[in-house]
């Protein structure tokens, strides 16, 4: 399956109005029955396609700057992240020595017993800290949380219709959560699904392309 990015003034889809532009509005999901969702900074699964939406000026050719969930995106600076989410709720321990990880709450609510939480890897670039990969997990938590307008808790048949049919499905079992990973190589996405919902999701960098500090202009303005 091909995948290109796809800038925004050569897209023809009748949802990406001049309003998509506005900040606030060009990340909300504009949601057509029977198709795709369509917002800035995510894929979409077309005519046997998928095609990375970005902003004119953020589209580099690659699949990168559709690797965020929320307001964090693969290249972002950890100034930025904690910009948008707060301080680091926990460090936990990374998977390699080049990689640091903290963990950020998104939401909690004691009473209906509920959470959701961000992973991210952080990897050292000329002396800043950058995302490589992000993970959230848990409960539909309030606000723009979606990685390509999925949300945590949606029905597996909306990331069919999303983002195609995986390339792999794999069972797994953590404590009390078993579910299945649906990978989408060569596409860095995997999504766990658990009782036929979604229970997490995850980007990170692919190898083939170089570490660097990105920013994309919808979501960090002013650089």
């Amino acid at each position: 399956m091909s995948m290109r990015t796809v800038p925004l003034s050569a897209l023809s889809l009748a949802v990406l109005t001049s309003g998509l532009l506005a900040q606030h509005d060009g990340l909300h999901c504009r949601e057509t029955a029977g198709a795709p969702s369509v917002a800035l900074y995510t894929f979409i699964h077309d005519d046997g396609r998928r095609l990375c939406i970005a902003a004119k000026g953020d589209a580099d050719g690659s699949d990168v700057p559709c690797l965020r969930i929320g307001t964090v995106y693969v290249g972002q600076l950890r100034t930025s992240v904690e910009a948008q989410l707060g301080a680091a709720w926990r460090n936990l321990q990374s998977r390699f020595e080049n990689l640091m990880t903290l963990a950020y709450l998104a939401h909690q609510d004691s009473v209906a017993r509920s959470a959701a939480y961000y992973v991210i890897e952080y990897e050292r670039v000329g002396g800043e800290e950058i995302a490589f990969s992000i993970q959230l997990t848990g409960d539909r938590p309030d606000g723009q949380h979606h990685f390509s307008c999925l949300d945590l808790g949606g029905p597996e048949a909306r990331v069919t219709q999303q983002l195609g049919p995986p390339s792999e499905r794999s069972p797994f079992d953590v404590g009390d959560v078993q579910g299945v990973v649906w990978s989408y190589a060569p596409l860095p996405v995997s999504i766990e699904i658990v009782d036929g919902k979604v229970y997490s999701m995850r980007v990170w960098r692919p190898d083939n392309v170089p570490a660097r500090p990105r920013r994309l202009s919808l979501i960090d303005p002013g650089g």
